[in-house]
């Protein structure tokens, strides 16, 4: 459901499944891009990166709304290895901030619980895809580490039990292929 936008469309589906095979080698990107869905509502935008989740990790996988509290983000993207941040619309003051250090890969201090002045870090594990349909994240520094891909409102829709499903039906063919792209991914960094 790409919109062109500077890439083609098999530009960019070339783009989004690099960018999936990446999340396969995390010490290979100390940096990482954001996947950025940007598109109006009934564009796909959070299917999407659900369906990427589900496939990763099972049924249970669900995209994350942007809270009001950078902790709930903290541990998102310090526990898990891929975070979904579903409908980032809200000007929040912490999310430049946090945007710019999970892009960099840098960590996450927090004083230790029970103590007065022991500080403990935790590495920032996730890659992030994130959904908006008016970004706020401008920032020059976020910019640049965004991945954009513009989607296209869908003309007709069908019923997202019915995608899972569909998906759920097929994951095992999905990750065979998927585990054969990264065999030759493999053979090629050797």
């Amino acid at each position: 459901n790409f919109r062109e936008e500077g890439l083609g469309i098999e530009d960019q589906r070339l783009l989004f499944r690099i960018w999936i095979l990446a999340l396969f080698f995390p010490e290979l990107f100390p940096t990482r891009p954001i996947l950025a869905l940007i598109g109006e509502r009934g564009s796909g935008k959070s299917i999407t990166l659900r369906k990427l989740g589900q496939l990763l990790f099972g049924p249970l996988f669900n995209v994350m709304p942007l809270s009001d509290d950078p902790k709930d983000f903290d541990a998102a993207v310090t526990h898990d290895p891929f975070v979904a941040l579903d409908n980032a619309d809200t000007r929040k003051g912490w999310v430049d901030d946090r945007l710019a250090v999970v892009a960099t890969g840098g960590t996450i201090k927090r004083r230790e619980l029970y103590t007065t002045n022991r500080l403990v870090e935790y590495p920032v594990k996730a890659f992030l895809g994130i959904t908006s349909r008016t970004p706020h994240f401008r920032r020059e520094d976020v910019a640049d580490r965004l991945l954009l891909f513009h989607l296209s409102r869908f003309e007709i829709f069908e019923a997202e039990s019915g995608l899972l499903a569909e998906l759920m039906a097929n994951r095992e063919m999905i990750l065979t292929e998927l585990v054969e792209d990264l065999q030759a991914v493999v053979r090629i960094l050797r």
